[in-house]
């Protein structure tokens, strides 16, 4: 896909539980004409998300409160070999309003990918 997706990255999400769902609300961003930046950046953010699930075992469906908790100080510890080197609190939460945005529909009553005012 042109829009800011290599084939690999595509290739990556869509290999991931729900990556498919995740790769259509992508390009329903790029059809909107959300710049290749925006698309590239919420593209590594949502496969990241769903890497960490899948090494949970956990379905984005199933995922409750504490999950994302979970995610979201992970995220920030950030480790690198065993050390919490941390991230700045602007990347946590632009990481956090990637997966708000994303997962507005994520529910048993709403279909995935939610609709993106």
């Amino acid at each position: 896909m042109a829009d800011g997706f290599s084939s690999g990255a595509v290739a990556r999400l869509e290999a991931l539980d729900d990556g498919e769902e995740a790769f259509a609300f992508l390009a329903g961003l790029a059809a909107r004409g959300f710049s290749s930046y925006t698309l590239r950046t919420y593209g590594l953010g949502l496969t990241h998300f769903l890497e960490w699930m899948a090494a949970r075992e956990v379905r984005v469906r199933d995922a409750g409160r504490e999950d994302v908790v979970a995610y979201v100080a992970d995220f920030a510890r950030n480790d690198v070999d065993g050390i919490a080197v941390g991230r700045a609190p602007a990347t946590v939460n632009h990481r956090v309003s990637v997966w708000h945005r994303s997962s507005r529909g994520w529910s048993s009553a709403t279909s995935w990918p939610a609709t993106v005012a």
